[in-house]
């Protein structure tokens, strides 16, 4: 199980806000504000920076109204920072909205790594999808359920996509305990699949077009099979034609030859060809001389050379780009050097940077022994109080004045024998009378009176008397002896004395409240010692957690000192010395504390608060030390890649140089004059190669005479053009008509091949038509056997979805049922959901379902929040996120706020941000005792 709970919100520039801060805390957060204070700016500001202000569901990026509503009112940045965290990390958001610089990047909070990466990218919106992987929720999800807006209680019933949603997710979580297997996903990509496929009516799509192609193919292997008869013709035609022009260039062939023969044989042309020969000879033989001194030239060595100018112009542009991209690096680290010497932090090194997050904990540590501090001073305070409430008598000299009244208590009894005569008067006048009565009754009652009444009571009567006389007899002796003690009215005063003392003069019964006294102040006096003792247990723990305090507070202070290169002294051990002031203040503590003050609750001293306002400064510093760290490797790269570059251009230089020497006599002075060379080479063989030709065919021509020989043969003969032979004649006139003829059939030929190429390039062959047309038809039935199969399985999982819904349903509405009875006081105790999330609840008066709206508003709002809660459980499953209300409970009374305030606060893993313009909540809360962080928005 993870619970995300929100630790910070910057609200860097965000509507009417500017550099503002909110520190959250886990459990329930009460966010209170008059109207216009900011609570619905800060509840858009969460859903921004977890899924940005996009339209989710669409196929392009487009944005919702409120991107435009929050922009900054100031006109500057418009950006934030919330900073999260769950079981696994602390995660750091960090997205602007500017449209021109819109992004959003994830760091961890503690180490400062870059994990943006570890997010699923959307290619629609071109970020990464933080909310869905935080939160677990869509956008759509979040909005109805989690995060409950002013007025829309009721609007997760309006949402038809987030029904699908949230049905499609519950079907998933219970048939597959998967809730990222998505029932309606799988739909919608077989529609999409479908889509994709087409149908053959729509001509657009690749079955569409394939159907369109197959028609075509069909049309066009028609026309082939037609033409396919006057296409061989033209063929055959061709063939024939091709055939006699072969046969006529074979006989040109031998005709020129005839001609070229005789032509030979004749003296004149030789010689005038021989000259012609000799003029080229020498020709070629000056320019022959003039590339000579190219002969030692090795063009291989100079194509070597070249490739290597090649390399190293390539290598070259390689090192400008590596010169710049070195200056880039630089710019940056002098960038980072320059942020970096700006932060408070710049003088710690990098121990001192790592040990920031242990002492960040001591903070933390520190904060709960103060928090322990003040809970002991106010239990030893109360202890304190009680004890002074108890006031410690002596009980020894209580007992030993009730003792003393006892005795004075009986001497006075011993004082008083006037009373005790009277009862033995009484006692001896009663048995007279009796005596008396019996006598009369013998004497004078004859038979009315029997005589053993009348003996009876001259019995009782003579006892009677005997013992009042010997009772006044008993009385009259100690009061003989009591004469001589105190007297009667010294022992009353002391008496009186005695009960004075303890405010017991007006008593009934002093001697039973002197008993009770004495029990009260037993008991009395062994509570203040045990409320003495508890409290010197407490002053004894008080000193040492306050030790404790103190010397993490001198460990955070002398931290601070080598954090911001201000280190705290030392004593001769090396420790952290405490100050005298600290000293003063632990002495001046104790003093308090014995003195039993009221304690106040300890606030966080100065040091604390600066290391807290540290912490994003050693933050940024960690990640300037670890992009300066991979800015030095890039940079060190970067100049062995230069480094390796100059080598090389180096050894290609030295290539080169060699290169040039070799070509030196040639002219070669430096690297450009290597393609010279290489021409001059190659004009030296191209010359040397054609007068070799020449010669040969000089030699040939002379046909074994010297060129002086055949000059004079030539002028001894005197032929000119007259006199060629009648049968060279006719072989040239054999020769023209040939030229003619296949002048003619070249012609013929060409309109052929035209008219034969023109029947290819309009017209395929009839196989490759039919070959490509049983490929289109076996795409097109593969095509309709994918839609047949994505219609069957569209209908098999619709069928399951009613089915599986008939299951999943009974669960969902029994825990909305559960919750809505006990928030409604059993009012309402079933509830029935839909499939579109619509509710129905059964009145127990009528037995009937009655639709959620025709109920009061305030109970429709009631409804549909406790239903968003439950949906929410139902699709986080074990993970718990934030819940937001924006003044949702508007339209309930009293006592049900009180009681969904009651059924919020039962789960105590959940982080509540409760936004209120009243401060009804907070008193509920302060009445039930039930802690929460108050913010106040009005603090700016």
């Amino acid at each position: 199980m993870q619970n995300l709970e929100i630790i910070r919100m910057q609200l860097i520039g965000f509507g009417k806000f500017r550099d503002r801060t909110i520190e959250l805390s886990p459990g329930l957060n009460l966010l209170e504000g008059p109207n216009e204070a900011g609570k619905s700016t800060i509840q858009a500001f969460l859903t921004g920076m977890f899924y940005g202000f996009f339209q989710p569901g669409t196929k392009r990026r487009s944005y919702t109204l409120h991107r435009d509503k929050y922009q900054p009112w100031d006109g500057g940045s418009y950006r934030g920072v919330l900073v999260c965290r769950n079981e696994e990390r602390t995660w750091r958001i960090e997205r602007t909205f500017d449209k021109d610089s819109e992004s959003v990047k994830v760091y961890d909070d503690l180490t400062g790594d870059d994990l943006t990466l570890d997010f699923a990218y959307n290619t629609v919106t071109r970020q990464v999808q933080v909310g869905e992987k935080l939160l677990g929720l869509s956008k759509t999800a979040f909005n109805n359920t989690a995060n409950i807006a002013q007025m829309t209680c009721a609007s997760v019933a309006q949402e038809s996509g987030f029904s699908a949603e949230v049905s499609d997710k519950l079907l998933s979580m219970m048939k597959t305990a998967d809730s990222s297997l998505s029932l309606s996903a799988v739909i919608h990509q077989l529609d999409s699949k479908a889509e994709q496929i087409g149908s053959p009516k729509k001509s657009k799509t690749p079955y569409g077009i394939e159907s369109l192609r197959e028609k075509e193919l069909v049309e066009e292997l028609e026309e082939a099979e037609k033409n396919e008869a006057e296409y061989q013709n033209l063929c055959e035609q061709g063939k024939s034609l091709s055939g006699e022009i072969q046969q006529l260039e074979k006989e040109k062939s031998l005709l020129e030859a005839q001609i070229r023969e005789s032509a030979a044989k004749e003296l004149g042309g030789r010689y005038l060809k021989a000259q012609n020969l000799r003029v080229r000879i020498e020709r070629i033989e000056k320019e022959q001389e003039k590339y000579r001194i190219y002969q030692d030239v090795d063009p291989e060595i100079i194509d070597q050379a070249q490739k290597r100018l090649g390399a190293k112009a390539q290598i070259t542009r390689t090192l400008e780009k590596y010169r710049r991209a070195l200056e880039e690096l630089n710019h940056r680290i002098q960038e980072l050097n320059n942020l970096y010497r700006t932060l408070e932090v710049s003088g710690a090194d990098e121990e001192t940077l790592s040990q920031f997050d242990l002492m960040f904990e001591r903070h933390k540590n520190l904060e709960q022994l103060r928090d322990e501090l003040y809970q002991l001073q106010i239990k030893k305070t109360n202890v304190a109080f009680h004890r002074s409430k108890l006031s410690q008598m002596d009980g020894q000299k209580l007992e030993e004045d009730m003792q003393e009244y006892r005795r004075l208590e009986q001497m006075k009894q011993e004082k008083q024998p006037e009373k005790s005569n009277t009862a033995g008067i009484f006692v001896l006048v009663f048995g007279l009378v009796f005596v008396l009565a019996g006598v009369a009754a013998a004497l004078f009652g004859g038979e009315m009176v029997p005589a053993a009444a009348a003996y009876g009571a001259i019995l009782i009567g003579i006892v009677a008397s005997a013992t009042g006389l010997i009772l006044l007899l008993t009385l009259r002796k100690a009061s003989g002896k009591g004469r001589k003690g105190e007297s009667l009215e010294r022992i009353c005063q002391m008496q009186q004395d005695i009960l004075e003392d303890y405010q017991l003069s007006h008593e009934v019964d002093p001697l039973a409240c002197l008993e009770e006294m004495l029990g009260k102040v037993q008991v009395n006096n062994y509570k203040i010692k045990q409320f003495e003792e508890q409290e010197n247990l407490l002053l004894e723990e008080i000193l040492s957690k306050n030790q404790r305090v103190n010397q993490l507070d001198a460990e955070i202070s002398a931290y601070l000192g080598r954090l911001t290169a201000k280190a705290a002294p030392l004593n001769e051990e090396g420790n952290i010395q405490e100050s005298s002031e600290t000293e003063s203040v632990l002495e001046e503590q104790e003093m308090v504390w014995e003195e039993d003050s009221q304690p106040e609750k300890n606030v966080q001293s100065a040091d604390e608060v600066r290391l807290k306002s540290l912490r994003e400064s050693v933050n940024q510093a960690k990640r300037i030390r670890t992009d300066l760290q991979r800015l030095h490797l890039q940079q060190q790269q970067i100049m062995q890649e230069e480094e390796n570059c100059k080598n090389q251009i180096e050894q290609i230089n030295t290539s080169i140089q060699q290169a040039v020497d070799s070509c030196r006599a040639a002219g070669a002075q430096s690297a450009d004059d290597l393609e010279k060379c290489r021409q001059g080479k190659r004009r030296l063989d191209e010359v040397s190669v054609e007068l070799k030709l020449q010669k040969e065919l000089l030699t040939e021509t002379l046909g074994g005479y010297s060129f002086e020989e055949l000059e004079q043969n030539v002028r001894s003969q005197k032929t000119g053009e007259s006199d060629i032979s009648p049968d060279r004649r006719e072989t040239r006139e054999k020769l023209a008509a040939l030229n003619e003829k296949l002048s003619e059939l070249g012609k013929q030929a060409a309109e052929l091949e035209g008219v034969r190429r023109g029947r290819e390039e309009s017209q395929r062959p009839t196989g490759q038509v039919q070959a490509e047309l049983d490929e289109v038809r076996s795409r097109c039935k593969k095509y309709q056997l994918e839609l047949d199969a994505i219609a069957l399985a569209k209908e098999k999982l619709l069928s399951l979805s009613g089915q599986l819904h008939r299951d999943f349903a009974p669960q969902l509405n029994a825990r909305v049922s559960k919750a809505i009875e006990r928030i409604t006081n059993s009012r309402y105790s079933r509830a029935v959901i839909d499939q579109t999330l619509g509710v129905r609840l059964e009145d127990k008066k009528s037995g009937k379902l009655v639709d959620v709206s025709s109920l009061s508003s305030g109970s429709a709002d009631l409804i549909y929040l406790v239903m968003r809660l439950e949906l929410l459980d139902l699709l986080c499953g074990e993970n718990r996120v934030p819940v937001i209300f924006d003044d949702s409970f508007t339209q309930l009374d009293d006592e049900r706020t009180a009681r969904l305030l009651s059924y919020l606060l039962e789960d105590k893993q959940r982080q509540i941000l409760l936004f209120s313009c009243h401060s009804r909540e907070r008193e509920m809360l302060s009445l039930a005792q039930i802690p929460c962080h108050v913010i106040s928005l009005n603090e700016q």
